[in-house]
């Protein structure tokens, strides 16, 4: 039976009184088996991986370790220590929410059934001071909110006021100037305050007269339109609208159609084309000539009745017609030879009538296997010397069939030999070869998409209208395998136009696939919707 264990598990930063915050953090769980015993003294197989963005996020790092558990089931380690290929202090804690992925195999080994996912609810604060650490120069405020409050016009001056406590009493002069009496209160009768009352207070009494921002230039205005007027209110002036248009429909005026040469324009914006005519003059061109019953037409012309002038259809009804129509003779002026070039240069113009005589007589024989030829084989010369051999190739080796037949090897072909770099014939930059030099690795040398997701992505590398004038000469352009775009981080410098992360063309699972990040070197399996980089490769 399959045992289903069961983690408790607890995260804590490691904090340092160093000036340098140590780059790991502690880590503690509990493990207990399907009976919920404590799985105690026991080697434990752990993977920790750490999320950005959310519990499905990137993966920018991981590591594994095989704590032991003692005898209270608790196992401790030291995220940061462990074996990886990743670099625990290249993590920006600044960037985004975090998340911590433990995976477990309470059998010490990589075989992992239990899978925890939890977010840092707070930044670790010791790895974050780090970036304070190493702050220089002044920092300036970019709070769009803080700069539009009135907190922004606090100035020094502001504070020092504020903070003076060597005058801690209102006396009575101080009362007094506020607009109120010193002395022991009585009982006060009039319960409204007047005009001189609120002049006192520093108001004006009667209805406010005063441009509250002291400028009456900045005033609220109307725009309106009414027919052709254009207007704005409050003094703003007004003028013809430019388009003379009754019924105030701007996209169904009057339109002029033109012709010079061969362009035909529509005006008013309404664009042109030019018309398929070699000398530009539209009054020669071809034209065919039809009957149908009397009517005789002429296309991109008119039609006319023969039936007018007598004609019924029917060319045996016409008069004065030529005599000699089915005789190939010049006495009415017909053509008495071919004339037509392909005709004269075909087999068919080698055929006389001596020829088609012979055809003639050659079928009245009836079945030619009884008359005169060959039904069996018989050797006509005595000699097997001269027969039909055929010919064929193998890799190099060429051969001969039949008695006296026999096989040379041809050279072998000269192929070009590739090296690493630029190459424009190839369509990009040659990333890779293979030891004999007759094969590689291409990359394009521009970005194929700044944002698609890995669905997209695929499509997106393949289009050759994605590519230069270059790239685009090739079809069987694709994503990059991971051990493929290993190999394009290690030279991107030279390949150029590199940004962060780009997709990969190999999976993780159904909803995941790898990416590659190249300002880091690191990879990562992200969700397929995530949008990334495109960079297209191909095999030569």
């Amino acid at each position: 039976m399959k045992k289903i264990y069961s983690l408790i598990a607890g995260l804590m930063l490691t904090a340092s009184i160093f000036a340098q915050a140590p780059q790991k953090m502690s880590y503690q769980a509990i493990i207990r088996n399907s009976t919920d015993n404590l799985v105690t003294n026991q080697s434990v197989g752990m993977q920790i991986s750490i999320l950005q963005g959310g519990a499905n996020g990137f993966l920018v790092y991981v590591e594994t370790q095989n704590p032991t558990s003692n005898i209270n089931g608790l196992i401790t380690l030291e995220i940061g220590t462990g074996i990886t290929t990743d670099d625990f202090s290249t993590i920006d804690w600044t960037n985004g929410i975090y998340f911590i992925k433990a995976e477990t195999d309470p059998a010490g080994g990589s075989n992992y059934t239990i899978t925890g996912t939890s977010q840092l609810m707070s930044v670790p604060y010791a790895l974050h001071a780090n970036t304070a650490d190493n702050f220089t120069g002044t920092l300036n405020e970019t709070d769009p909110i803080f700069g539009a409050s009135i907190a922004s016009a606090i100035t020094a001056t502001d504070t020092a006021n504020w903070n003076n406590t060597t005058d801690t009493q209102i006396d009575s002069s101080g009362i007094a100037l506020l607009g109120y009496v010193a002395g022991t209160h009585m009982a006060d009768t009039d319960t409204h305050i007047d005009s001189l009352g609120l002049v006192a207070l520093g108001f004006n009494a009667g209805g406010i007269i005063a441009e509250t921002d002291g400028s009456v230039t900045n005033e609220i205005q109307i725009l309106s339109k009414t027919g052709s007027i254009v207007s704005l209110s409050n003094g703003g002036g007004n003028f013809i609208d430019a388009v003379d248009d009754n019924d105030n429909d701007p996209i169904n005026e009057l339109q002029t159609l033109s012709k010079t040469l061969n362009i035909v324009t529509l005006s008013n914006t309404g664009g042109s084309f030019s018309v398929d005519d070699a000398d530009a003059d539209p009054l020669n061109e071809l034209q065919d000539i039809s009957l149908s019953g009397s009517d005789l037409t002429l296309s991109n012309g008119s039609t006319i009745d023969l039936s007018a002038i007598g004609f019924d259809g029917d060319y045996n009804n016409l008069s004065n017609t030529p005599t000699n129509i089915s005789v190939f003779n010049n006495d009415e002026n017909y053509l008495t030879s071919e004339i037509d070039p392909i005709y004269s240069v075909s087999v068919a113009s080698a055929i006389t009538s001596t020829l088609v005589n012979n055809w003639s007589i050659a079928y009245s024989w009836g079945n030619h296997a009884n008359e005169g030829y060959l039904t069996s084989f018989t050797e006509v010369d005595a000699s097997v010397t001269n027969e039909i051999q055929t010919l064929s190739l193998s890799g190099n080796d060429l051969t001969i069939s039949g008695t006296g037949g026999n096989t040379i090897t041809l050279p072998s072909s000269s192929a070009p030999s590739y090296t690493i770099g630029l190459n424009i014939a190839m369509g990009g930059y040659i990333f890779y070869v293979t030891p004999d030099g007759k094969h590689g690795l291409v990359v394009s040398t521009q970005n194929q998409s700044t944002s698609a997701n890995w669905y997209e992505a695929k499509d997106v590398a393949t289009n050759p209208a994605n590519h230069n004038a270059d790239g685009m000469k090739f079809t069987n352009w694709r994503l990059p395998a991971k051990w493929e775009i290993n190999l394009l981080v290690g030279q991107q410098v030279a390949i150029g136009g590199f940004s962060n992360f780009y997709w990969t063309g190999t999976e993780d699972d159904a909803t995941r696939a790898w990416a590659k990040s190249f300002s880091a070197g690191v990879d990562g399996n992200a969700v397929k919707t995530t949008s990334f980089n495109v960079r297209a490769v191909r095999s030569f």
